[in-house]
């Protein structure tokens, strides 16, 4: 059965203002954490998912209480995202987090996209860097009871959480499932969802359409049922292995994500891909996109402001409705 369902700012990104846009003025103010709390009661979402970092980027334990207050005290759940890594502020907020009752929060290896490490051989040195910041702060993880889940965010493979896992215990470190970021870790996302699933501890819901290019293939934006992804199958799987796992309306950025798997060097850069993961990879993407001609966002199609916030009001809203067609507990979650 499924969880209730929380919904990420990130869904939002343009109406967040995480795109920088000139043409935007004072008519089209940017949609804020509070303005969560509305949508969450118009849709029936039981909370929100967002980086606390990006809103408060130094520790500030005043600013970070009240801004858990304001959806406590309308009866929602809040789940906590991290934009950047620091042990110093992950310490820190770990007793609010008890406070709270927060169990787990979200973290990301780096911020490239698409897999394409042979653009990126910089990854390795922010994967180190992510080593060392799981050393700092896993006794402090281990005293308190919180788990870390590390995001499949377009950069790491199945094979980097195993890499992990040959480090440190799985007990704390788990995963933050993005189902549509499954493509661009080079799996489908069915052979992610069998590989990993004892680990997973939150699920971002994400959709892609997938075009070809002629260096590989780009994901597309769109709402939950519109793209490459089976949801069909995701929720026969949790649901016969009675998984219970916290899900989270998170649909893909206004810029399309690029893969480069016609490029040799793409593979070159990724040894722990075998050919036969490879060919199977690419059979996926052949036989998985699309020949619809729709294949910008309205941010890409260089829409007016207006249009671009109703077009993300829009996908949420189908999202929304898409997931009424699967079982769903009826029940709120209770914030003592």
């Amino acid at each position: 059965m499924l969880n209730d369902i929380y919904i990420s700012i990130y869904s939002y990104g343009y109406s967040a203002g995480f795109i920088k846009d000139s043409r935007r003025k004072e008519n089209f103010p940017f949609i804020t954490p509070r303005n969560l709390i509305e949508i969450c009661h118009d849709h029936s979402f039981c909370g929100v998912e967002l980086p606390i970092d990006k809103y408060i980027p130094e520790y500030d334990s005043k600013k970070i209480q009240s801004l858990l207050n304001q959806y406590y005290k309308n009866n929602l759940g809040v789940k906590i995202d991290f934009e950047r890594i620091s042990s110093s502020y992950t310490k820190k907020i770990i007793p609010i987090m008890l406070d709270y009752k927060i169990e787990y929060f979200r973290v990301k290896v780096s911020n490239i996209f698409g897999c394409n490490r042979y653009k990126h051989p910089e990854f390795y040195s922010h994967f180190n860097n992510f080593i060392i910041y799981l050393r700092e702060i896993l006794p402090y993880l281990e005293k308190n009871n919180i788990k870390i889940l590390i995001e499949n965010h377009q950069d790491i493979l199945i094979d980097d959480y195993f890499k992990i896992w040959d480090v440190f215990s799985n007990d704390l470190i788990g995963v933050n499932w993005d189902v549509g970021n499954s493509i661009p870790a080079l799996a489908t996302p069915d052979d992610f969802l069998e590989r990993v699933y004892p680990y997973i501890g939150n699920i971002h819901l994400k959709d892609y359409k997938i075009y070809k290019t002629d260096l590989g293939y780009k994901l597309v934006r769109c709402p939950l049922g519109k793209g490459a992804v089976n949801f069909d199958y995701i929720f026969s799987f949790l649901n016969k292995k009675q998984l219970n796992i916290p899900m989270t309306i998170e649909l893909g950025a206004m810029s399309a994500r690029h893969s480069d798997i016609y490029v040799d060097a793409f593979w070159e850069a990724l040894p722990e891909i075998s050919e036969k993961r490879r060919k199977a990879f690419i059979n996926y993407i052949n036989e998985n996109y699309t020949f619809d001609k729709n294949d910008k966002t309205t941010w890409e199609k260089g829409y007016m402001p207006e249009k671009i916030l109703k077009s993300e009001v829009r996908d949420v809203v189908q999202s929304s409705n898409f997931l009424k067609n699967f079982p769903r507990s009826s029940q709120k979650m209770s914030i003592s």
